[in-house]
């Protein structure tokens, strides 16, 4: 089982060396921290402030060695200190079970970040209460159930304020409804068990809530050899969305672990990029409008496979628009440049050399230095060095940025479901970018909460209109480059 994603490796390492690398985009591979020389089967990376101090820490969930009788390892939170020195925390987090990822959010609105983890053996799943720091166990939320639970995310489906849960079960074990489970405002949830979003049986991997129709409300998507959509009705209700036709397309043996949804295209709406493992063809689907997709087939990143696990948006040179990672299982990770709306395959620094078995992949300016890091965990079948997550700094050069930290008062406290669209102009062209604040996104990743704006040249974003979930819309205009602002929410 082995030779071929060794085999595979070795192909793309030769590949490499005849990719393009850009002058100004470099990333440098960070190998002297814990986050990276701990080793265990990292099920998920996760970037989270969870003590609110303004620098990016870590969450590893950790589950088993596949390679040996199923023993648990112990989840790993690190805290990052000044000059980026990152310290293991002791916590209650570091529970038996063989956690499959986790989904960090403001679940009670009391302004820190809470923790949800999945299990994937059987065993009850976990939330944990932060308190300044410190998290304890809430066994009796009404979220302690059991299943093959691989992904989790929070979203405000009903609109009311307050985050609900929804748990992605089945993964790479079978078929298995899912978990659907409404915020009850007192610290506890309720389970929904009539809604097709639960009692269909799917083989649930990765899930992502976005408002795919623009409607203001989370939808919801749900990766496997079958992917699903459902459209939220506007009460918190998720009904089958035969607009999205490329849920209907011909089902796979394995499937799309993680999807990735972003407007590559800055036209407003969000597309989807889906990635698929065993070398499968990938597909990115552009959203025409109201749900609407068409499939592109006209571009690199639709041409070429890749044994993936992960793939994620992200503007990673700061020109204001989104670049695409994939993250594959026994090669390197794939870097493609976005230029308006075309792709580049590209290697960037150390970033794309060196083979990954990558678990998850998320990214984050941990260094706050204004651009997106990226950091890969990893789940090999065998102990040893590449059970070692890999971490890469950013040491872009080129392109202005604004970042935003959203707080919501009327809405949910971390700004969960949240669409940023912002404009500015670079010699002379205007580009509207559209972005989202979401929980986990894909499979078992989560990326930062803080938005991240790349402006190319410009020195000013000339407009950031921010709908909120509670249906508010508020309006910033002349916000100079090159600082990271905290937003609350505010409406006349």
């Amino acid at each position: 089982m082995r030779a071929f994603p060794l085999l595979l490796a070795a192909l793309l390492l030769l590949v490499n060396h005849a990719l393009a690398q850009p002058a100004a985009l470099r990333f440098t591979r960070i190998t002297d921290t814990p986050l990276v020389t701990d080793r265990a089967s990292s099920g998920a990376v996760n970037w989270i402030d969870f003590d609110g101090d303004g620098r990016l820490d870590l969450f590893v969930p950790n589950s088993y060695d596949v390679s040996q009788e199923p023993v648990s390892q112990a989840n790993r939170l690190y805290r990052q200190g000044e000059d980026r020195q990152w310290t293991v925390i002791p916590s209650a987090m570091d529970d038996a079970g063989f956690s499959s990822g986790s989904a960090w959010a403001d679940y009670d609105n009391d302004g820190d970040l809470d923790a949800f983890i999945p299990n994937q053996r059987g065993q009850d799943n976990l939330l944990f209460r932060n308190d300044d720091g410190t998290f304890a166990a809430q066994p009796e939320a009404g979220l302690a159930h059991g299943g093959a639970s691989f992904s989790a995310t929070w979203a405000d489906i009903d609109r009311d304020g307050w985050l609900d849960l929804f748990v992605a079960n089945g993964g790479l074990s079978g078929r298995e409804p899912n978990f659907y489970y409404r915020n009850q405002r007192d610290g506890t949830f309720a389970r929904i068990t009539e809604q097709p979003a639960v009692t269909d049986t799917l083989q649930s991997t990765g899930l992502t809530f976005v408002d795919m129709d623009l409607d203001g409300d989370s939808d919801l998507f749900i990766d496997g050899p079958a992917p699903q959509m459902y459209r939220n009705d506007g009460t918190g209700t998720l009904v089958p969305a035969p607009e999205a036709r490329f849920v209907a397309e011909r089902p796979l043996l394995f499937g799309t672990l993680g999807s990735a949804w972003g407007d590559y295209d800055n036209d407003g709406d969000f597309d989807v990029f889906m990635a698929y493992g065993y070398g499968e063809q990938a597909r990115l689907y552009r959203n025409e409008g109201a749900g609407q997709f068409t499939r592109v087939i006209d571009d690199l990143i639709t041409h070429e496979g890749h044994n993936a696990t992960n793939a994620a948006w992200a503007d990673l040179d700061n020109n204001g628009w989104l670049d695409l990672l994939i993250a594959p299982w026994g090669a390197p990770v794939v870097i493609y440049l976005n230029d308006h709306g075309h792709f580049t395959r590209i290697l960037a620094g150390d970033l794309g050399r060196v083979p990954s078995f990558a678990s998850s992949l998320a990214t984050g300016d941990y260094d706050n230095d204004g651009d997106l890091d990226v950091i890969v965990g990893h789940w090999p079948n065998h102990p040893g060095p590449e059970e070692e997550n890999h971490l890469y700094r950013n040491e872009q050069t080129e392109g202005n940025w604004l970042q935003l930290d959203l707080e919501g008062t009327d809405s949910n406290r971390s700004a969960i479901g949240a669409r940023v669209v912002a404009m500015i102009e670079v010699e002379g062209e205007v580009i509207t970018m559209s972005r989202e604040v979401r929980s986990l996104q894909g499979w078992r990743s989560q990326h930062s909460l803080t938005v991240q704006l790349g402006l190319g040249a410009a020195q000013q974003v000339q407009e950031v209109r921010i709908f909120w979930p509670s249906g508010h819309e508020q309006r910033l205009v002349d916000l100079n480059a090159n600082q990271r602002l905290h937003i609350r929410e505010s409406h006349p």
